[in-house]
Protein backbone atom coordinates (compact mmCIF):
# COMPACT_ATOMS: atom_id res chain seq x y z
CA UNK A 1 0.00 0.00 0.00
CA UNK A 2 2.92 2.25 0.77
CA UNK A 3 4.85 1.58 -2.65
CA UNK A 4 1.48 2.61 -4.45
CA UNK A 5 0.57 5.71 -2.68
CA UNK A 6 4.45 6.85 -2.99
CA UNK A 7 5.47 5.28 -6.78
CA UNK A 8 1.90 4.40 -8.48
CA UNK A 9 -0.06 7.31 -7.51
CA UNK A 10 0.33 10.14 -9.21
CA UNK A 11 -0.65 12.71 -6.54
CA UNK A 12 0.63 10.69 -3.48
CA UNK A 13 4.20 10.26 -5.43
CA UNK A 14 4.13 14.73 -5.75
CA UNK A 15 3.43 15.02 -2.33
CA UNK A 16 6.39 12.26 -1.63
CA UNK A 17 8.96 14.28 -4.26
CA UNK A 18 8.26 17.44 -2.64
CA UNK A 19 8.70 16.15 0.77
CA UNK A 20 12.14 14.31 -0.29
CA UNK A 21 13.35 17.23 -2.39
CA UNK A 22 13.19 19.53 0.89
CA UNK A 23 15.53 16.81 3.00
CA UNK A 24 18.13 16.85 -0.37
CA UNK A 25 18.79 20.84 0.87
CA UNK A 26 21.82 20.76 2.27
CA UNK A 27 23.77 24.28 3.18
CA UNK A 28 27.27 22.48 3.29
CA UNK A 29 27.23 20.50 0.57
CA UNK A 30 26.11 23.97 -1.56
CA UNK A 31 28.64 26.39 0.38
CA UNK A 32 31.45 22.90 -0.94
CA UNK A 33 30.82 23.15 -4.09
CA UNK A 34 30.46 27.08 -4.45
CA UNK A 35 34.25 26.82 -2.86
CA UNK A 36 35.24 24.10 -5.27
CA UNK A 37 33.23 25.95 -8.11
CA UNK A 38 33.67 22.36 -10.73
CA UNK A 39 32.24 22.93 -14.49
CA UNK A 40 31.32 18.77 -13.71
CA UNK A 41 29.94 16.88 -10.94
CA UNK A 42 29.50 13.05 -11.37
CA UNK A 43 27.35 11.31 -9.52
CA UNK A 44 28.42 7.42 -9.10
CA UNK A 45 25.23 6.13 -6.51
CA UNK A 46 22.49 8.31 -7.15
CA UNK A 47 20.26 6.35 -4.66
CA UNK A 48 22.17 7.33 -1.73
CA UNK A 49 20.66 10.73 -0.59
CA UNK A 50 23.68 12.29 0.28
CA UNK A 51 24.65 11.81 -3.92
CA UNK A 52 20.98 13.10 -4.38
CA UNK A 53 21.95 16.28 -2.06
CA UNK A 54 24.89 16.68 -4.32
CA UNK A 55 23.02 16.66 -7.70
CA UNK A 56 20.25 18.96 -6.65
CA UNK A 57 23.15 21.69 -5.60
CA UNK A 58 24.76 21.43 -8.59
CA UNK A 59 21.35 22.04 -10.36
CA UNK A 60 20.79 24.81 -8.35
CA UNK A 61 24.56 26.38 -8.68
CA UNK A 62 24.09 25.72 -12.83
CA UNK A 63 27.25 23.10 -12.78
CA UNK A 64 26.89 20.71 -15.60
CA UNK A 65 26.05 17.03 -13.76
CA UNK A 66 26.52 13.19 -14.74
CA UNK A 67 25.37 10.12 -13.71
CA UNK A 68 27.63 7.26 -14.21
CA UNK A 69 26.67 4.25 -11.93
CA UNK A 70 29.00 1.40 -11.06
CA UNK A 71 27.06 -1.42 -11.36
CA UNK A 72 24.90 -2.66 -13.63
CA UNK A 73 22.10 -3.40 -11.24
CA UNK A 74 22.18 0.29 -9.49
CA UNK A 75 19.20 1.60 -11.88
CA UNK A 76 16.68 -1.22 -10.85
CA UNK A 77 17.12 -2.36 -7.69
CA UNK A 78 18.57 0.13 -5.57
CA UNK A 79 15.95 2.30 -5.38
CA UNK A 80 14.37 5.69 -7.17
CA UNK A 81 16.86 8.56 -7.48
CA UNK A 82 15.39 11.07 -5.73
CA UNK A 83 17.54 13.54 -8.03
CA UNK A 84 18.62 13.13 -11.80
CA UNK A 85 21.42 14.62 -13.98
CA UNK A 86 21.40 16.30 -17.04
CA UNK A 87 23.68 13.67 -18.90
CA UNK A 88 24.02 9.84 -18.53
CA UNK A 89 26.94 7.78 -19.11
CA UNK A 90 25.41 3.91 -19.23
CA UNK A 91 27.09 0.54 -19.58
CA UNK A 92 25.63 -0.18 -22.47
CA UNK A 93 22.44 -0.52 -24.65
CA UNK A 94 20.32 -1.95 -21.85
CA UNK A 95 21.14 0.73 -19.10
CA UNK A 96 20.77 3.23 -21.71
CA UNK A 97 17.61 2.25 -22.60
CA UNK A 98 16.55 1.95 -18.94
CA UNK A 99 17.98 5.36 -18.05
CA UNK A 100 15.20 6.47 -20.72
CA UNK A 101 12.81 4.43 -20.42
CA UNK A 102 12.58 5.29 -16.16
CA UNK A 103 14.30 9.18 -15.92
CA UNK A 104 12.91 10.45 -19.59
CA UNK A 105 16.52 10.96 -20.76
CA UNK A 106 16.80 12.33 -24.01
CA UNK A 107 18.90 9.89 -26.57
CA UNK A 108 21.54 13.25 -26.95
CA UNK A 109 21.89 13.33 -23.75
CA UNK A 110 22.83 9.26 -23.01
CA UNK A 111 25.95 7.75 -24.24
CA UNK A 112 27.05 4.38 -23.48
CA UNK A 113 31.09 4.37 -23.91
CA UNK A 114 31.55 1.30 -22.40
CA UNK A 115 32.32 0.04 -18.72
CA UNK A 116 35.63 1.43 -17.74
CA UNK A 117 36.76 -1.47 -14.90
CA UNK A 118 36.16 -4.23 -17.78
CA UNK A 119 39.34 -2.74 -19.28
CA UNK A 120 41.72 -4.73 -17.09
CA UNK A 121 39.93 -8.60 -18.93
CA UNK A 122 41.72 -7.11 -21.95
CA UNK A 123 44.63 -5.04 -20.65
CA UNK A 124 46.04 -6.99 -18.12
CA UNK A 125 45.49 -10.57 -19.26
CA UNK A 126 47.78 -12.83 -20.96
CA UNK A 127 49.17 -16.50 -21.44
CA UNK A 128 52.01 -15.72 -18.67
CA UNK A 129 50.29 -13.96 -16.50
CA UNK A 130 47.24 -16.45 -16.26
CA UNK A 131 50.28 -19.08 -16.20
CA UNK A 132 51.71 -17.22 -13.08
CA UNK A 133 48.37 -16.94 -11.13
CA UNK A 134 46.93 -20.65 -11.85
CA UNK A 135 50.62 -21.76 -10.72
CA UNK A 136 50.43 -19.32 -7.36
CA UNK A 137 47.21 -21.53 -6.89
CA UNK A 138 48.90 -24.70 -7.28
CA UNK A 139 46.54 -25.33 -10.22
CA UNK A 140 47.33 -26.09 -13.81
CA UNK A 141 46.90 -23.22 -16.32
CA UNK A 142 46.62 -26.34 -19.62
CA UNK A 143 44.14 -28.24 -17.73
CA UNK A 144 40.10 -27.48 -18.40
CA UNK A 145 39.04 -25.39 -15.43
CA UNK A 146 35.69 -24.79 -13.63
CA UNK A 147 35.73 -21.70 -11.83
CA UNK A 148 32.71 -20.50 -9.25
CA UNK A 149 32.25 -16.60 -8.63
CA UNK A 150 30.42 -17.16 -5.15
CA UNK A 151 27.48 -14.44 -4.04
CA UNK A 152 26.78 -13.51 -0.17
CA UNK A 153 24.76 -16.34 1.43
CA UNK A 154 22.59 -13.25 2.04
CA UNK A 155 21.17 -13.95 -1.69
CA UNK A 156 22.10 -17.84 -1.78
CA UNK A 157 22.33 -19.21 1.55
CA UNK A 158 22.44 -22.70 0.17
CA UNK A 159 24.99 -22.26 -2.72
CA UNK A 160 27.80 -23.71 -0.39
CA UNK A 161 26.30 -27.24 -1.07
CA UNK A 162 26.58 -26.37 -4.74
CA UNK A 163 29.97 -25.44 -4.82
CA UNK A 164 30.37 -28.15 -2.13
CA UNK A 165 28.77 -31.01 -4.74
CA UNK A 166 30.91 -29.23 -7.71
CA UNK A 167 34.15 -30.05 -5.81
CA UNK A 168 33.35 -33.97 -4.81
CA UNK A 169 32.39 -34.14 -8.80
CA UNK A 170 35.55 -33.11 -9.77
CA UNK A 171 37.59 -35.14 -7.25
CA UNK A 172 36.27 -38.43 -8.25
CA UNK A 173 36.48 -37.39 -11.95
CA UNK A 174 32.78 -37.21 -13.22
CA UNK A 175 33.14 -34.45 -15.59
CA UNK A 176 36.73 -35.74 -16.96
CA UNK A 177 40.35 -34.29 -16.10
CA UNK A 178 39.49 -31.17 -15.06
CA UNK A 179 40.44 -28.81 -11.97
CA UNK A 180 37.90 -26.35 -10.16
CA UNK A 181 38.70 -22.76 -8.36
CA UNK A 182 36.70 -21.50 -6.27
CA UNK A 183 36.61 -17.52 -5.61
CA UNK A 184 34.10 -16.68 -2.55
CA UNK A 185 32.30 -13.06 -2.83
CA UNK A 186 34.09 -9.93 -0.87
CA UNK A 187 30.93 -10.54 1.14
CA UNK A 188 31.30 -14.06 2.05
CA UNK A 189 34.50 -13.20 3.84
CA UNK A 190 33.42 -9.77 5.65
CA UNK A 191 30.83 -7.20 5.97
CA UNK A 192 26.77 -7.78 7.52
CA UNK A 193 26.31 -10.09 4.49
CA UNK A 194 28.94 -12.23 5.27
CA UNK A 195 28.89 -16.20 6.92
CA UNK A 196 32.52 -16.76 8.32
CA UNK A 197 31.57 -20.71 9.19
CA UNK A 198 31.24 -20.85 4.88
CA UNK A 199 34.87 -20.42 4.86
CA UNK A 200 36.15 -23.56 7.06
CA UNK A 201 34.07 -25.86 4.96
CA UNK A 202 36.11 -24.23 1.60
CA UNK A 203 39.05 -24.72 3.16
CA UNK A 204 37.93 -28.75 3.46
CA UNK A 205 37.07 -29.15 -0.53
CA UNK A 206 40.80 -28.08 -1.18
CA UNK A 207 42.78 -30.82 -3.18
CA UNK A 208 45.15 -31.43 -5.65
CA UNK A 209 41.99 -30.47 -8.20
CA UNK A 210 40.20 -27.78 -6.26
CA UNK A 211 41.68 -24.58 -5.17
CA UNK A 212 40.31 -21.56 -3.08
CA UNK A 213 41.22 -17.98 -4.35
CA UNK A 214 40.60 -15.85 -1.38
CA UNK A 215 39.62 -11.86 -2.38
CA UNK A 216 42.34 -9.70 -1.04
CA UNK A 217 40.29 -6.81 0.13
CA UNK A 218 41.70 -3.32 1.34
CA UNK A 219 40.93 -1.30 3.97
CA UNK A 220 37.61 0.62 3.62
CA UNK A 221 34.44 1.49 4.79
CA UNK A 222 33.63 -0.71 1.35
CA UNK A 223 33.25 -4.38 2.37
CA UNK A 224 33.94 -5.36 -1.37
CA UNK A 225 37.02 -2.87 -1.95
CA UNK A 226 39.68 -5.14 -3.54
CA UNK A 227 43.48 -4.81 -4.70
CA UNK A 228 44.18 -3.85 -7.77
CA UNK A 229 46.63 -6.93 -7.48
CA UNK A 230 44.05 -8.66 -6.91
CA UNK A 231 41.57 -8.04 -9.88
CA UNK A 232 44.29 -8.92 -11.98
CA UNK A 233 44.91 -12.15 -10.39
CA UNK A 234 41.15 -12.53 -10.94
CA UNK A 235 40.60 -11.57 -14.21
CA UNK A 236 43.64 -13.70 -15.46
CA UNK A 237 42.13 -16.68 -13.49
CA UNK A 238 38.75 -16.11 -15.17
CA UNK A 239 40.65 -16.19 -18.72
CA UNK A 240 42.55 -19.42 -17.82
CA UNK A 241 39.35 -20.89 -16.76
CA UNK A 242 36.85 -22.91 -19.07
CA UNK A 243 33.49 -22.74 -17.48
CA UNK A 244 32.43 -19.59 -15.79
CA UNK A 245 29.96 -20.59 -12.59
CA UNK A 246 27.71 -18.17 -10.45
CA UNK A 247 24.60 -17.47 -9.18
CA UNK A 248 23.49 -13.84 -9.46
CA UNK A 249 26.58 -11.59 -9.80
CA UNK A 250 28.66 -9.63 -11.87
CA UNK A 251 30.73 -12.50 -12.22
CA UNK A 252 28.38 -13.26 -15.19
CA UNK A 253 29.05 -10.53 -16.89
CA UNK A 254 33.08 -11.17 -15.97
CA UNK A 255 32.93 -14.36 -18.17
CA UNK A 256 30.75 -13.22 -21.29
CA UNK A 257 34.02 -10.19 -21.70
CA UNK A 258 36.10 -13.40 -21.78
CA UNK A 259 33.97 -15.36 -23.95
CA UNK A 260 33.50 -17.97 -21.73
CA UNK A 261 30.31 -20.28 -20.99
CA UNK A 262 28.28 -18.86 -18.55
CA UNK A 263 26.20 -20.95 -16.05
CA UNK A 264 24.13 -19.56 -13.33
CA UNK A 265 23.03 -21.71 -10.42
CA UNK A 266 19.56 -20.75 -9.79
CA UNK A 267 18.81 -23.03 -7.27
CA UNK A 268 18.32 -23.73 -3.12
CA UNK A 269 21.28 -27.30 -3.52
CA UNK A 270 18.48 -29.55 -2.71
CA UNK A 271 16.53 -27.62 -0.68
CA UNK A 272 12.47 -26.33 -0.56
CA UNK A 273 12.57 -22.74 0.61
CA UNK A 274 9.78 -19.76 0.45
CA UNK A 275 10.17 -17.09 -2.35
CA UNK A 276 11.59 -14.46 0.30
CA UNK A 277 14.61 -16.99 1.51
CA UNK A 278 15.60 -18.70 -1.86
CA UNK A 279 18.05 -17.69 -4.34
CA UNK A 280 15.76 -18.50 -7.13
CA UNK A 281 14.07 -14.32 -6.56
CA UNK A 282 16.74 -13.06 -7.89
CA UNK A 283 15.92 -14.72 -10.96
CA UNK A 284 13.02 -12.05 -11.03
CA UNK A 285 15.64 -9.33 -10.96
CA UNK A 286 15.30 -6.89 -13.65
CA UNK A 287 18.83 -6.76 -14.48
CA UNK A 288 19.20 -10.41 -14.31
CA UNK A 289 15.88 -11.22 -16.45
CA UNK A 290 17.53 -8.96 -19.16
CA UNK A 291 20.91 -10.60 -19.42
CA UNK A 292 18.83 -14.13 -19.43
CA UNK A 293 16.59 -13.17 -22.52
CA UNK A 294 19.69 -12.58 -24.25
CA UNK A 295 20.15 -16.85 -24.62
CA UNK A 296 24.26 -16.02 -23.38
CA UNK A 297 23.81 -17.90 -20.73
CA UNK A 298 22.71 -21.62 -19.38
CA UNK A 299 20.21 -21.30 -16.21
CA UNK A 300 20.32 -24.76 -13.83
CA UNK A 301 17.48 -24.87 -11.39
CA UNK A 302 18.49 -28.11 -10.01
CA UNK A 303 21.45 -30.58 -10.16
CA UNK A 304 20.81 -32.85 -13.00
CA UNK A 305 20.72 -29.47 -14.61
CA UNK A 306 23.80 -28.54 -13.27
CA UNK A 307 25.99 -31.69 -14.50
CA UNK A 308 24.59 -32.25 -18.17
CA UNK A 309 25.50 -27.81 -18.47
CA UNK A 310 29.03 -28.92 -17.67
CA UNK A 311 29.63 -31.99 -19.42
CA UNK A 312 28.40 -29.86 -22.29
CA UNK A 313 30.60 -26.88 -22.03
CA UNK A 314 33.23 -29.53 -21.34
CA UNK A 315 32.90 -31.55 -24.33
CA UNK A 316 32.50 -27.99 -26.43
CA UNK A 317 32.89 -24.44 -25.03
CA UNK A 318 32.35 -23.05 -28.65
CA UNK A 319 29.06 -23.39 -28.89
CA UNK A 320 26.38 -20.16 -28.55
CA UNK A 321 29.20 -17.77 -28.72
CA UNK A 322 26.77 -15.75 -30.89
CA UNK A 323 24.73 -15.01 -28.24
CA UNK A 324 27.38 -14.83 -25.72
CA UNK A 325 29.00 -12.04 -28.22
CA UNK A 326 25.10 -10.02 -28.17
CA UNK A 327 24.84 -10.60 -24.32
CA UNK A 328 28.27 -8.67 -23.85
CA UNK A 329 27.91 -5.99 -26.12
CA UNK A 330 24.07 -5.50 -24.72
CA UNK A 331 25.34 -5.29 -20.88
CA UNK A 332 29.11 -3.55 -21.68
CA UNK A 333 29.18 -2.20 -25.01
CA UNK A 334 32.53 -3.02 -27.08
CA UNK A 335 34.72 -4.31 -24.89
CA UNK A 336 37.95 -3.45 -26.15
CA UNK A 337 40.14 -1.87 -23.26
CA UNK A 338 39.87 0.95 -24.51
CA UNK A 339 36.44 2.15 -22.42
CA UNK A 340 38.10 4.31 -20.01
CA UNK A 341 39.38 6.23 -22.81
CA UNK A 342 36.00 6.39 -24.22
CA UNK A 343 34.38 7.28 -21.35
CA UNK A 344 36.97 10.49 -20.48
CA UNK A 345 35.89 11.40 -24.11
CA UNK A 346 32.56 11.58 -23.56
CA UNK A 347 32.82 14.04 -19.95
CA UNK A 348 34.88 16.15 -22.13
CA UNK A 349 32.70 15.92 -25.16
CA UNK A 350 30.14 17.16 -22.62
CA UNK A 351 31.79 19.42 -21.10
CA UNK A 352 32.39 21.34 -24.39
Amino acid sequence: MLHYIVYKWKLGKGIFKKIESKLLKNSEIENQLKNIKPKTLICTYPSDLRESAYLRAAKKQNIQTVIQLLSWDNIVTKGYFSEISEYFIAWGDIMAKEAKEFYNYKNNKVFAPGVAHFDKHINETSKERINKYFKQLGANPDKKTLIFGMSSPYFTPFEIEIVEWIARNVNNGNFGNVQFIVRPHPQNVQGYMADTTWLPRLKKIESDKVFLNLPMLQKSKLDWNMKNEDLITLVNLIAGSSIVLNSCSTFSIDGLVQNKPVILTAFDSDRELSWMESVTKTLEYPHLKKLIATNGLDVCKNYDELESSIKNWISDSNQNVSNRETAKIAECGICDGNASKRIVETLINIQN
